[in-house]
């Protein structure tokens, strides 16, 4: 055993040294590849053949804690897409990224100890390391790409890239998800995820460990409902497949030039950002949670909150109460319920008077769409931690409060 030890200690040192080696090399060179007789050291980084992406190791602000990443080459500031080793930076040491002989990507520190590896089964004649112009990093034996040995694709951070795959097994559960950062200055795993939860149909959930947070609704056969997805729709293709034994998520740009992602951030919130080459920045398209009705159960089960959520998801019959035993259809219902949505609208113009009120109850004619109510907060900027359905709306508008009268014939 105390062998066996020594030679893999004799293995890194020999490693080490071929890192070091190398370094100078690639500190002149760059690389678009990486071999087992080569690594990425201080300022040294590998780029994607089409220079969109780029790989090395970073430090945050006030931080000597050393990190892996792969972000956007050019935009600027640096944007991080995915961290190796994200809960074990190296400390107060030269760090160098390399791969062992059998082509497993490693972290080690100075004195030739492995920081991170990762624990890659599969082994390779002649490993290749390449980072892709879709942010994928990837292992490969030669020349071969049709068979990766790893990929960091499998391993998602915070961020979802086109041509990235959430996955979750109908039995063990989700196994390739997002997770958020512990915070802006420590990318460690932290508080939130967002995966696919394949229970009934599947939807898009956020949870805090095993309490959910929000969902984006089902599957519509092109796009989640619950979630406004009209301009996304034009930049992008989503698809979900479901081979019997796990369900996959995935998407993918209309046009090569669309640089987009999808982020859960250290609040919880998951947004979907496009950038704009003309105002050199991050726009928002979409944000989920956004405002407290989007928060899973924060009211009542028969509250305006759950009312309104179930609306635009599609599913206000949930709405009824399994104990009406008087004779009623369905329609009745939700046609009470459309008209009550209509009644809280947040421009009282848009209200219907209490004539009108009575009209469209007893009538049969199309009503109009509802807007958003204005009996709530609106947008928050950080989440709102649901702790039961039983919990109550607190803070109410100011929205102004209007009287309908009702005039005699």
């Amino acid at each position: 055993m105390e062998n066996h030890h020594k030679h893999n200690k004799l293995t890194m040192l020999r490693v080490l040294f071929f890192c070091i080696f190398s370094t100078f090399l690639l500190s002149i060179q760059g690389t678009l590849t990486l071999t087992p007789n080569e690594s990425i050291q201080g300022n040294t980084t590998m780029v994607s053949s089409a220079g969109t992406f780029e790989a090395g190791f970073f430090q945050f602000v006030n931080s000597q804690d050393q990190y892996f990443c792969i972000w956007y080459k050019n935009i600027s500031p640096k944007t991080i897409v995915w961290v190796a080793n994200r809960d074990a930076p190296v400390k107060n040491s030269t760090a160098f990224f390399t791969l062992t002989e059998q082509g497993v990507p490693v972290i080690l520190d100075a004195s030739g100890s492995v920081v991170w590896s990762s624990n890659s089964s599969r082994t390779a004649k002649k490993p290749v390391m390449q980072l892709l112009d879709s942010g994928n990093l990837v292992v490969q034996d030669g020349d071969s790409t049709k068979d990766l040995l790893w990929e960091s694709f499998d391993y998602p951070g915070d961020t979802f890239l086109a041509g990235m795959k959430l996955r979750t097994n109908f039995v063990t559960g989700p196994f390739r998800f997002l997770t958020s950062w512990r915070n802006t200055e420590d990318p460690g795993f932290g508080e939130f995820s967002y995966h696919i939860d394949a229970h009934g149909y599947p939807q898009l959930v956020t949870t805090s460990g095993e309490l959910l947070i929000s969902r984006g609704g089902s599957w519509t056969g092109y796009a989640f409902t619950g979630v406004s997805w009209r301009r996304t729709l034009r930049l992008v293709k989503f698809s979900l497949e479901s081979n019997g034994k796990e369900v996959i998520y995935q998407y993918k740009t209309l046009e090569a030039e669309t640089i987009t992602r999808l982020v859960i951030n250290p609040a919880g919130l998951v947004q979907r950002l496009l950038w704009s080459g003309g105002s050199r920045g991050w726009e928002i398209l979409s944000t989920r949670p956004m405002d407290q009705c989007d928060y899973y159960s924060f009211c009542d089960v028969n509250s305006l909150c759950n009312a309104w959520r179930l609306w635009i998801e599609e599913k206000p019959v949930e709405l009824i109460d399994e104990v009406l035993d008087y004779p009623t259809t369905p329609l009745e219902v939700l046609r009470c319920i459309h008209v009550g949505l209509l009644c809280v609208q947040q421009t009282p113009q848009n209200r219907p008077n209490m004539s009108s009120v009575v009209l469209m109850l007893n009538g049969e004619k199309v009503l109009p769409e509802p807007s958003p109510p204005g009996f709530y907060t609106g947008t928050t900027q950080f989440p709102i931690q649901a702790e039961s359905s039983s919990r109550s709306c607190g803070d109410r508008s100011q929205n102004e409060v209007t009287m309908s009268l009702l005039q005699p014939r």
